[in-house]
């Protein structure tokens, strides 16, 4: 059997010497240590990271359009967000330093998080990294986290000698997470909520002085301390509701996601079967579908089917509520301006930032 040497594989050229750093595993035309997918084809950078090369033009224009679509779901999923998306890139070296990709899958999604830790603890919250339990099998397995640069996305490697760290520490915030029971997750942004309670608080204590009787005045107070009560259970419904609603477009996002990376992945494997898919270099090492693959994703695509009909019920009913909650607020204020346009009494102008907001 050929036996391929360690220095024509990208990941061990760079990452076994003691003086690599994990961001040279890309480096851009324009000599960056980052990806940037608006200059780099994802396809191109992926295969790069990973010194590969597809040899077969079918294969490649095949590849490079399922990658093409991930790029696309990828900048939508984080478009506008703190939030970045991390990926899982699996490689193995067997014994003669030939690349093993389990079944061809090259490229898991981890998901959506504030960091690459949370992406990770809340991915290991619901199932476990597996690797090749073989001794045969070296793990070069890395991670790709991409992010908002201004108004591009990037990629940033965490490459194998971070990736221990990364996982235990992933693990460890797992591990707390679940003993607090708290559903953590990213942070949505752009929640909205009703803030007027403080404007009818103050025509309570500073305008109902001039209303005719003190039933009004006192019936103006009550209304105010009853919109304050209204708006505080209003506002925790409607986050729940938007939260719900991220939540859902985030599972409609990583669906699409997996889909992707099913055919991406069954592309890589015709490859990996005609020797289409090789190492980079001049010895053209043949990559190896052995073993099993880290995950499996047509059970998270079921998985998060599941969880997107749970969530649509969820919204469908917190919908019911805040609809009826928001019709409350908006009687409560329509009743509370009454009062005092009847008797004339001028009230300030509404802050912008107290307006009542519009329900979808």
């Amino acid at each position: 059997m050929k036996v391929c040497p360690q220095v024509a594989f990208a990941v061990l050229a760079l990452f076994g010497q003691s003086n690599s750093r994990a961001e040279d595993l890309f480096v851009t035309p324009n000599g960056e240590s980052a990806v940037d997918i608006a200059d780099v084809p994802l396809e191109l950078a992926i295969l790069r990271s990973a010194g590969l090369t597809l040899r077969d033009r079918l294969l490649e224009a095949q590849f490079k359009r399922e990658i093409g679509a991930l790029s696309t779901n990828l900048t939508r999923a984080i478009a506008g967000k703190r939030s970045g998306y991390l990926f899982k890139v699996v490689m193995y070296l067997d014994e003669n330093d030939v690349p093993v990709i389990p079944e061809g899958q090259l490229l898991l999604p981890i998901g959506e998080g504030s960091e690459p830790i949370d992406a990770l603890a809340e991915y290991l919250r619901t199932r476990s990294l597996t690797a090749s339990t073989s001794d045969k099998l070296q793990n070069h397995t890395y991670y790709v986290w991409f992010k908002n640069k201004g108004q591009r996305v990037v990629g940033e490697i965490l490459g194998p000698e971070l990736r221990g760290s990364l996982e235990k520490s992933a693990d460890e915030e797992r591990r707390r997470r679940s003993e607090l029971t708290i559903a953590f997750r990213t942070q949505p942004d752009g929640i909205k909520a009703i803030q007027r309670a403080a404007y009818w608080n103050d025509a309570a204590k500073n305008h109902s002085a001039l209303l005719s009787t003190r039933e009004r005045q006192e019936r103006v107070s009550r209304l105010a301390r009853q919109f304050e009560v209204a708006q505080t259970s209003f506002n925790a419904a409607y986050a729940v509701y938007q939260q719900v609603e991220k939540e859902l477009a985030r599972q409609q996002q990583l669906t699409e996601i997996l889909g992707v990376i099913t055919s991406a992945t069954g592309i890589l494997r015709s490859a990996i079967h005609i020797g289409a898919l090789t190492t980079s270099d001049e010895n053209q090492c043949r990559v190896s579908a052995a073993g099993a693959p880290d995950g499996d994703i047509n059970a998270r695509i079921e998985l998060s089917r599941l969880r997107r009909n749970e969530l649509t019920g969820e919204a469908s009913s917190l919908k019911l509520r805040i609809d009826g909650q928001f019709k409350d607020i908006q009687t409560l204020s329509e009743t509370l301006t009454d009062i005092f346009t009847n008797e004339k009494v001028p009230l300030p102008s509404i802050p912008s930032s107290e307006q009542l907001i519009t329900v979808p």
